[in-house]
């Protein structure tokens, strides 16, 4: 979503669901919205202050602003060999769903408002994403298995894999998975030099890393 686009919320990335822009059953919003960063950002919040300090979001898209990764970010991710595949704003929908956000029964909190002028991401949970801004995600076919998936999750995974006796940070492992082809994976947040595990986590025996693909 650029900016100007109905609301004083400037640019703002969004997560679009298979049934965007369809009708549902709800009276207070009749179609499905998509996820604004801004929700996103409410959502983990809560999580953190109900669950646990350590809540990390790892995305492979090109999607990173939930922890205010600065910049306009192409909404698209690359799919197959040459194809991309892109999702447009829907149209006139920004301010409804921000005040979607605002207005969920759900949130405990409610001093935050996602249509405030004054909104600033809670960065108190890492973001760790898979491009920067004006990059796109992009994904391939390996040809080791012959899987096709991103490639940020399939570097991610191996970084884990080949590195889960060492004691890393978010931030090294960023540097393990980086650079990509066309892509600079980003990590944010206040915690970002933290332990992505300690010793205690590190199991007796190898652990067998399934990656599930589309």
């Amino acid at each position: 979503f650029p900016p100007k686009s109905g609301t004083p919320a400037g640019t703002i990335d969004a997560i679009c669901p298979a049934d965007r822009g369809l009708k549902n059953s709800k009276k207070s919003c009749p179609k499905t919205l998509d996820i604004s960063d801004r929700e996103l950002n409410f959502i983990f919040s809560e999580v953190r202050d109900a669950k646990a300090a350590k809540v990390t979001l790892i995305m492979d898209c090109s999607f990173a602003r939930a922890s205010d990764v600065g910049g306009p970010k192409s909404a698209a991710v690359t799919t197959g060999t040459s194809g991309t595949r892109s999702a447009p704003p829907l149209q006139g929908a920004i301010k409804d769903m921000l005040l979607a956000a605002d207005n969920d029964r759900r949130r405990r909190i409610k001093t935050l408002q996602a249509c405030a002028e004054s909104w600033k991401a809670d960065l108190s949970h890492i973001v760790m994403a898979a491009c920067s801004s004006g990059e796109q995600a992009r994904e391939r076919m390996f040809e080791d298995d012959k899987t096709t998936m991103g490639v940020f999750t399939r570097t991610l995974v191996s970084a884990l894999t080949l590195h889960r006796n060492e004691m890393l940070s978010y931030e090294r492992l960023r540097e393990l998975v980086s650079p990509l082809e066309g892509q600079t994976p980003v990590v944010t947040g206040t915690r970002s030099s933290a332990a992505v595990w300690t010793q205690a986590d590190i199991p007796d025996r190898e652990m067998q890393v399934d990656v599930i693909t589309r």
